[in-house]
């Protein structure tokens, strides 16, 4: 038997499907992001390290604003918002890794992630959160020389 709870203490249904003999899988549809609670007993009592916790995040709650084209030698600065999003780890990259990023906390959950073009040409900017890429991503972003 399973018991699923919610972040709010709310009960989430779950299918019990036996896959082999004494083998059992549990499925169930979270709702809501947020920390579930999952218990499992076989004949009333709980087993070893019930009960379990299943970290429930939404990648396409993430916005991700203010991208704009930068200029070589200047730093090009975007928020990305991850407050609906759940618990997760933000992951960026441009060009591949080969310009360095930097993060900074504009309060919770928003973050003004930047980096500074050293040629002119177009970055190729990626947000992954929990592995995931995040909807929109990869985006470009041009840089342009600072000469005219």
């Amino acid at each position: 038997v399973t018991r699923n709870t919610g972040p709010s203490g709310h009960s989430v249904p779950a299918q019990v499907l036996q896959t082999a003999d004494g083998v059992f899988k549990a499925e169930f549809v979270p709702r809501v992001v947020g920390e579930h609670r999952v218990s499992v007993t076989v004949e009333g009592q709980p087993t070893v390290g019930s009960p379990y916790s299943a970290k429930v995040y939404d990648v396409t709650a993430i916005k991700v604003k203010n991208v704009n084209n930068g200029t070589v030698g200047k730093p090009v600065v975007f928020l990305v918002e991850t407050s609906q999003a759940g618990p997760g780890n933000l992951e960026v990259t441009v060009n591949g890794g080969r310009v360095p990023t930097s993060a900074q906390a504009q309060g919770q959950h928003t973050y003004a992630i930047s980096f500074t073009p050293r040629e002119a040409q177009n970055h190729t900017v990626e947000l992954r959160f929990n592995g995931q890429d995040v909807p929109g991503s990869p985006f470009t972003c041009k840089a342009s020389s600072t000469h005219t």
